[in-house]
């Protein structure tokens, strides 16, 4: 029996160089696309205003399931109301979002085309008036949730949903309304590093 479990064991160290090797990711990623953003401040004229922008990302995967993100986002120019402590009146204002994460696959993209996440992370909410030397920002939790999907190579098709909640302090340290933002955005990426896709011919083990 002895001998038995000897040659067994034997067999598996010569066996584990041999065996297949798990596909896993890292490296760096980028991407852009399109965000229509719901915001809400009592600053904004009516209390909020919808609208359709731009977003930009830039991540690195660190583990085959674990990225940090970076991502800036802006639907463009808002209606806002009379500043609270000082007295300007009605004007527009570009409000924009910085989002840093980290983000979870919940299946890894290296092992399936289709790959649903989870971020969380901080986010900075900025409003900058066009007519006064006037700014609003605050930073705030930011939660995210999507999917990844793998078209060819390292491109990659996202769909996402964010939402920030941040307070809020103007130009001169007064407190302001407190703004919250929703964001559905689609966009295309590049993801370097990842290993064939499954049913793609594997490239050879050095």
């Amino acid at each position: 029996m002895a001998s038995r479990a000897k040659a067994a064991v034997l067999a598996l160290a010569l066996a584990a160089p041999l065996a297949p090797r798990a596909a896993r990711a890292d490296g760096w990623s980028f991407g852009a696309g399109v965000a229509s953003m719901n915001v809400r401040s009592a600053q904004l004229e009516g209390g909020g205003r919808s609208a359709t922008g731009w977003r930009l990302d830039l991540g690195y995967r660190v583990w085959d399931r674990l990225a940090w993100e970076i991502a800036v986002s802006s639907p463009g120019d808002l209606d806002t109301e009379p500043t609270p402590s000082i007295s300007y009146p009605a004007d527009r204002a570009e409000f924009s979002v910085l989002e840093l994460g980290a983000r979870l696959e919940l299946v890894p993209l290296s092992r399936s085309r289709v790959s649903p996440w989870v971020q969380l992370g901080l986010g900075y909410a900025y409003l900058n008036w066009q007519t006064y030397f006037y700014q609003q920002g605050g930073v705030g939790l930011a939660l995210s949730a999507g999917l990844d999907l793998r078209v060819a190579g390292g491109l990659v098709a996202r769909a996402g949903l964010s939402h920030l909640g941040a307070k809020a302090s103007d130009t001169y340290g007064e407190p302001s309304p407190g703004m919250r933002a929703t964001s559905l955005f689609l966009g295309l990426g590049w993801q370097f590093g990842l290993p064939p896709a499954a049913g793609g011919a594997a490239s050879p083990a050095p």
